[in-house]
């Protein structure tokens, strides 16, 4: 589907927003040769996966974006490719995406973006994105505390394989902050792109609020690892109690064992082995040895 639309400047200049979402190729090349785009950002439209990134071409830039396509539940991120050149936008994506939808009713009703020009407009863009980068690592947080909430109570529940899978997105979720935040600070290069002063201002801003959010998924990255390791010394812990009583179980059933083996051979000649009252005494010697065991745990506070 291609949206396109005209908006007017601040200096009364006319500029064009063409959108392409889920474009087949018919579309997507038809879009590309209307604007004389280079072969290279062509194929890079066409086939996807590509990590954030801006390339300066003679009267465009070439930017790839990830924002996210849900902010709730299982992490993902779609795909944003934007040509920006002085007097037309052109975006491409496969997905639906948020930002362009929210961004587009804004326009229609008489959004700053509308009369600011096409380096405000994908400004807007960045920065709707970087709203829903907020809200994932929000998300984070309160992960994190029901995470650090079940290993304090220690519950059977498998936080372990949690942990991974948070990790995970996490370490994701930085790769991508760190390419955005360099494509940003790649545009605040004056000798790569003529931003003007105001929009710097906007895009400096940008620049700050993804350092933000690179420093906090950095901090969750390294409170996971800690809450791994107190994790695994909970689960070490517990281990340890458990071989302790099995041990003392084992060393008290020992004396029993012995005296019954001895016992139990059916030999000539063993003590009270031809008296009746040589059982009663052998089970009671036995009571007592485990007796006197317990009470000597007890007084080296082992139990």
């Amino acid at each position: 589907m291609i949206l396109k639309e005209t908006y007017h400047g601040q200096d009364g200049a006319s500029y064009d927003w063409v959108d392409v979402e889920n474009g087949s190729v018919e579309e997507i090349t038809r879009v590309t040769r209307e604007f004389a785009l280079h072969p290279l950002i062509v194929e890079s439209i066409l086939e996807g996966g590509e990590r954030p990134r801006i390339q300066d071409f003679d009267e465009y830039s070439f930017i790839v974006g990830q924002p996210t396509l849900s902010t709730a539940g299982e992490q993902s991120f779609g795909e944003l490719y934007v040509v920006l050149s002085k007097k037309w936008v052109l975006s491409f994506h496969r997905d639906h995406l948020r930002e362009i939808d929210e961004l587009k009713k804004a326009m229609t009703q008489g959004s700053k973006a509308a009369s600011q020009g096409p380096d405000f407009l994908f400004y807007s863009i960045l920065s709707r994105a970087i709203d829903s980068y907020f809200t994932v690592t929000d998300n984070y947080q309160a992960k994190l505390d029901m995470l650090e909430e079940a290993i304090s109570q220690f519950s059977p529940k498998p936080e372990l394989g949690q942990m991974i899978a948070l990790r995970r997105d996490v370490v994701s979720m930085r790769r991508i902050l760190s390419y955005t935040r360099e494509v940003v600070a790649t545009m605040l290069r004056e000798d790569f792109y003529d931003l003007s002063d105001e929009n710097e201002r906007y895009f400096r801003d940008a620049h700050f609020q993804l350092s933000h959010l690179l420093e906090t998924a950095e901090t969750y990255r390294e409170f996971l690892a800690d809450l791994r390791d107190s994790y695994m010394s909970a689960v070490s812990l517990a281990l340890n109690e458990v071989m302790k009583k099995l041990t003392m179980v084992g060393t008290v059933a020992l004396p029993l064992i012995v005296v019954s083996g001895v016992y139990g051979m059916n030999l000539q000649g063993l003590p009270g082995s031809n008296s009746p009252e040589g059982g009663i005494i052998a089970i009671v010697l036995m009571i007592a040895f485990s007796v006197a065991l317990g009470l000597y745990f007890r007084i080296k506070h082992w139990v």
